[in-house]
């Protein structure tokens, strides 16, 4: 397989199955929308069904279900563990102020553009049974990625009841295979919870460029952690691959591919980021072991993340897979409470129309029903011993922002009604910043969306339009009560037209299959 040595190129590319799966801009937006423009650790816990201490709207929670937070001004918090009474949880961090510069190919001049910025903001921190909130180690590798600032960095966390943590630490994605890496990025920790020292364990990055499990595109960014019996499990969200590292000798294996997923939204030429498949990116997110010894998978999928598209894989311990639960969307962590039901959390329900997240139940026969509404980006979450449910919110967007909540009656609540505030968006999004214009104006196509999603021009004017496809996919533009279509439009190509129309609301939209649907929407009003 050849590797792109252009960084440009490179995060073309990733942008189409967004396997860097924090998706940092759109949370960022949701964050945003929801109410977090500033936010500070508050003392006071508040009360059942209040927002919670950094701001944004309250969650929504069944009758008996109870909420406060346990710790708040977090920078991107990601994955909880709970051993023996003592929360533990990571934060990604902010990166750093160390640029990194793609290497250059053979011929290629030396860029002096960073690509990435670096340093050493990760942490493991814990929660003891008072609400002590202590720092257990500060300095693991965080980067920033791709064009909207994503961060990675510290992410699952698992603990072996002995005192050894083992902390997964991200790397930037398909950026691994243009920078030179500092062999602190892509491992999994081992650290001393007596001592607080860690070491490096396994790097799943080097055996990411070596093995490659899924044959696609060179790309690790490792994610969720369990812990059973001597092994880690590590979901690689970037790889489509579940690893097996040995404890005692950090020795690493597949155990399985989890590859890419079936859909039906490409043009026939297929995904360019799985070989012209009819598929995207599985990412899977996060790892659990069940009360039956096997292992179960979550999934965020690739962009544009459609809803409804993630699957719970359970695999046996020989590697043997099963459907456990379909139907879901953006799934970020699995827990399984005291009574051996899983509860998954929901990171975004339409993450590009910037829906809330949830926290679900999923019964046994993969049946799911929302329990808790409304949350800003959820990711990690873990039961304690008395089936109180740690969940970290705002994950990524807001610095500073994030928090670890903790909900009690959740095993007991019912399901939510149908109607939350996560239900379906309007097809239009009601945040919008309109182009006035009589002068031309150029929409671009991106993947997936317009540049803007409301356009106004004068009645009964010739206006000028440029449409350009700035994306991967192929788009196009279409506005079916006047008629307009731009044609189909490959990756760098452009069409003009020229649109007179009377006064009125025209609704214009991609028309290539589950664009329009995935949010790619927009309307034309003409006074």
């Amino acid at each position: 397989m050849t590797l792109s040595k252009n960084p440009a190129r490179t995060l073309r590319n990733a942008r189409l199955d967004r396997r860097q799966f924090a998706a940092g801009a759109a949370v960022s937006a949701a964050v945003a929308v929801a109410g977090v423009s500033s936010v500070h650790a508050q003392d006071a816990t508040p009360a059942a069904g209040s927002p919670p201490a950094g701001g944004g709207p309250a969650p929504v929670l069944p009758a008996g279900v109870e909420v406060s937070t346990v710790a708040s001004g977090l920078q991107s918090p990601r994955f909880v563990a709970i051993s023996q009474g003592t929360v533990y949880f990571t934060e990604a961090g902010t990166g750093g102020d160390t640029a990194v510069i793609a290497t250059p190919g053979a011929g290629t001049p030396e860029s002096t553009e960073p690509i990435s910025m670096n340093g050493k903001s990760g942490k493991l921190s814990s929660i003891a049974g008072d609400g002590t909130v202590t720092v257990l180690v500060d300095d693991f590798m965080s980067y920033t990625f791709g064009e909207n600032g994503e961060i990675v960095g510290p992410a699952g966390v698992a603990v072996d009841g002995n005192g050894k943590a083992y902390v997964a630490v991200g790397s930037p994605g398909p950026l691994i295979a243009s920078i030179d890496l500092t062999g602190e990025e892509g491992v999994v920790y081992e650290v001393d919870l007596a001592t607080k020292e860690k070491k490096i364990l396994a790097n799943a990055v080097k055996y990411e460029i070596e093995k490659n499990p899924d044959p696609m595109a060179i790309d690790s960014n490792i994610y969720g952690v369990a812990y059973d019996n001597g092994t880690i499990y590590v979901a690689d969200a970037g790889g489509n691959d579940i690893l097996a590292v040995k404890a005692d000798s950090g020795d690493i294996s597949t155990f399985a591919v989890t590859g890419g997923l079936d859909v039906n939204i490409f043009p026939p030429s297929g995904n360019p980021a799985r070989q012209g498949e009819q598929q995207i990116d599985s990412v899977p997110s996060d790892v659990a072991i069940g009360p039956d010894g096997n292992i179960y998978v979550s999934f965020v999928t690739g962009g544009p993340f459609p809803p409804g598209l993630a699957p719970i894989y359970s695999y046996a311990p020989d590697g043997t897979k099963s459907v456990f639960a379909t139907g879901l969307t953006m799934t970020g962590s699995l827990a399984f409470a005291s009574d051996g039901t899983l509860y998954a959390s929901i990171i975004s329900t339409n993450l590009l129309q910037m829906g809330l997240g949830q926290i679900v139940r999923v019964k046994a026969d993969g049946a799911h029903e929302v329990i808790i509404d409304g949350l800003i980006a959820p990711n990690g979450i873990a039961f304690d011993d008395g089936d109180n449910l740690f969940v970290a919110v705002k994950t990524t967007g807001a610095p500073g922002g994030g928090e670890i909540l903790k909900f009690t009656g959740v095993t007991s609540a019912a399901g939510q009604p149908a109607a939350t505030p996560s239900a379906a968006t309007p097809e239009v999004p009601a945040v919008a910043t309109p182009i006035a214009a009589a002068a031309p104006v150029t929409i671009l196509c991106e993947d997936i969306k317009y540049s803007t999603n409301a356009v106004s021009i004068p009645a009964d004017t010739d206006v000028a339009f440029t449409i350009q496809n700035a994306g991967v996919l192929p788009h196009d533009f279409q506005i079916d009560k006047l008629k307009v279509s731009s044609g189909l439009l490959a990756s760098g190509k452009s069409a003009n037209l020229v649109i007179n129309a009377p006064a009125g609301t025209y609704t214009y939209y991609c028309g290539q299959p589950g664009h329009r649907a995935a949010g790619m929407v927009g309307t034309l009003t003409v006074e």
